[in-house]
């Protein structure tokens, strides 16, 4: 299952939603309700999206999420800015930056 907004590409063999604004939080009650084993969710943009995603988590349920940031310290600086939601509930962190010259890309295990 995916969560987007919007849709970046789509796949024959995933169900894929798209949401608009507010409607968020209740379009992922209503995947959770289809038990999936792993949830990709395209962008957290805000502190509703990652605390809703964050509690999705505590069901067991496995959360994909992206999130723009500029560096790894960066993902961390804004989850805690978001959410006073503790940062166990995160068992890891891939960082990409691409840029003219390299590409970076670290892993965060936690």
């Amino acid at each position: 299952f995916t969560l987007e907004n919007p849709i970046e590409r789509y796949f024959s063999n995933l169900i894929q939603l798209e949401y608009k604004g507010s409607e968020f939080q209740d379009y992922l009650i209503q995947l959770l309700r289809h038990d999936p084993d792993i949830l990709a969710i395209g962008e957290i943009r805000d502190q509703l999206e990652l605390e809703t995603a964050l509690k999705a988590s505590l069901s067991g349920h496995l959360i994909a999420a992206t999130m723009h940031a500029g560096s790894k310290e960066d993902v961390f600086m804004k989850i805690e800015l978001m959410t006073d939601i503790t940062q166990d509930l995160i068992s890891g962190i891939v960082f990409q930056k691409n840029d003219d010259q390299k590409f970076i890309f670290e892993v965060i295990l936690i």
